[in-house]
């Protein structure tokens, strides 16, 4: 039997709609790249030709030139790959409930975070720079988990910086009604942050039962799996790796001639972080506002502005800069997932 004329059946694979899918994920991952890729080496190209790279290169040239404290210098370098280490370990542990990676993806996939972030304003790169070495259909849940990593991290620097600031009221302020009004303000919102931070697996609970928050209140239950117990080790993790770079700073002084005792120094640090954290910019305008507030700052210790110049830039060449460039290699070769559920969630 002929069929009726006008009336051609049509039969679709189901596997073309996804390949077609497919096709178009794969373009905008191209894209994706080529733009951080583009961003990222046109920003080191304008740093590289900057005056703090130019002083950092030559005090650190100097210094591994004459020899005198190449100890100390091997110490500092070594401390990168601790610091790096720790912050990969610590975001291991937060992705391991729900999607386990191994150390050596982990490390690949902060530095990615790290090459990114570069250029985004408030470090936000770091959680697009991650993502992608995590499952497809638990990016979401990397984002979230990242974000309490960070959170930790902010807790560590305003805490340390509390103490910063007590030391420095107490040795140098002129004003010590209002300084004790600072560390009132601080304390209260150490106290806070830490309420909140402990309290997180109950952030889903806060939210309405609103249909418009029906996704966001599915992805949320990811903070059930953080108790009191992983959610105080990451902050002990946070805690450690301030410290290994509130080091490196203090040995970089040192380096450099400032003149500056050990303690002095730590405490002025931690007073440096706080004022960077509470200011909004990427890295290079972090590098501006932690140079200026340095060099104010220490001015009270000494006059060697060239040293604590020099350990500034330093410090950010060898633990921003060199991981970048190492994370932008990462990230440009991360495998972005395959599977039919990577159109759906990665696309956020």
């Amino acid at each position: 039997m002929k069929p009726e004329t006008g009336h051609t059946a049509t039969f679709v694979n189901p596997n073309t709609g996804w390949k077609g899918i497919f096709t178009r994920w794969r373009l905008w991952q191209g894209i994706l790249k080529g733009s951080v890729f583009i961003f990222t080496v046109v920003y080191l190209y304008q740093v590289w030709h900057g005056q703090n790279i130019t002083l950092a290169l030559h005090a650190l040239t100097t210094e591994l030139q004459s020899g005198q404290n190449l100890l100390l210098l091997s110490i500092t370098f070594f401390l990168i790959f601790v610091n790096w280490g720790i912050q990969a370990w610590k975001w291991r542990l937060l992705v391991k409930p729900f999607s386990p990676v191994s150390f050596g993806n982990a490390c690949k996939a902060v530095l990615a975070g790290t090459s990114v972030s570069l250029w985004v304003p408030n470090r936000a790169g770091e959680y697009l720079g991650r993502v992608f070495f995590i499952k497809p259909a638990q990016r979401v849940h990397g984002i979230l988990a990242t974000l309490i990593g960070s959170t930790a991290q902010l807790l560590a620097t305003i805490i340390a910086g509390a103490a910063g600031l007590v030391y420095y009221i107490y040795h140098h302020s002129p004003n010590p009604f209002l300084g004790r009004a600072l560390i009132v303000i601080i304390v209260a919102s150490i106290v806070l942050l830490l309420v909140l931070y402990f309290n997180i697996n109950k952030v889903r609970g806060l939210l309405p039962h609103w249909p418009i928050l029906k996704y966001f209140r599915k992805q949320f239950i990811v903070y059930r799996k953080f108790h009191a117990k992983e959610l105080g080790l990451i902050l002990f993790w946070s805690l450690l790796r301030y410290g290994v770079f509130c080091s490196q700073f203090v040995i970089l002084l040192t380096v450099f001639h400032s003149g500056v005792s050990a303690i002095s120094a730590m405490f002025t640090i931690f007073l440096i972080y706080l004022v960077q954290s509470v200011l909004p910019g990427n890295s290079l305008t972090e590098l501006g506002t932690r140079g200026a507030s340095g060099i104010w700052f220490f001015s009270v210790y000494t006059s060697n502005v060239v040293a604590v110049s020099a350990a500034t830039y330093s410090l950010w060449l060898i633990n921003v800069i060199l991981p970048a460039i190492v994370g932008l290699v990462f990230f440009m070769g991360a495998k972005w997932g395959k599977g039919k559920e990577n159109h759906v969630i990665t696309m956020i």
